[in-house]
């Protein structure tokens, strides 16, 4: 499994990003790549979450995986679906009141039940300051439990990506117990 923790350059390019790996027995296992989709105040998702699920359907139509994207909040189950129109094939969804506000250790809760019961090859983080408080505590906390090669930074060259969108994709949106 993979954690990356994506940043933009100053034309809003998502260009650098850290890896840090945490390799597992059996890969088989591990499938979907997965972007947290951090949500603002008024409950829509982050523009810099939706630009990184572009990228990741991007990357999934080469490998023949699912773009995931993992919702954790309150009231969102009627708006998930939405999100299939962005490139996602599977959206999880933590809908419970007691999500309503933003708490890191509820937060890193679910993200771990996530992980644990679904596998995701890679969870992608945009790099805010929920970004970083989060993907630094899931990594923390996987290290305890799984091996870990370490960290590395990349530079990702720019390239024009199409931007056609399929908007009658249709997907699965998996309600998840909260832990």
């Amino acid at each position: 499994m993979k954690i990356i923790v994506y940043s933009k350059d100053y034309s809003g390019e998502l260009s650098n990003y850290r890896e840090y790996e945490f390799p597992d027995g059996n890969p088989e296992e591990w499938r979907g790549i997965t972007v947290f989709g951090e949500l603002l105040g008024d409950g829509t998702l982050d523009p810099a979450a939706l630009n990184l699920l572009g990228k990741t359907r991007h990357l999934t139509d080469e490998t023949d995986d699912k773009a995931q994207l993992l919702l954790i909040g309150e009231g969102l189950v009627e708006t998930a679906r939405a999100y299939f129109a962005n490139g996602a094939d599977r959206v999880f969804v933590y809908d419970d009141p007691a999500m309503k506000d933003f708490n890191i250790d509820n937060r890193c809760s679910c993200l771990m039940h996530f992980i644990d019961n679904y596998k995701p090859a890679a969870l992608y983080f945009n790099q805010t300051p929920i970004g970083e408080k989060l993907s630094s505590r899931i990594i923390d906390r996987l290290k305890t439990v799984m091996p870990f090669s370490g960290e590395r930074t990349v530079t990702e060259k720019s390239s024009a990506e199409s931007s056609s969108t399929n908007l009658t994709r249709r997907g699965e949106i998996v309600i998840c117990e909260i832990p």
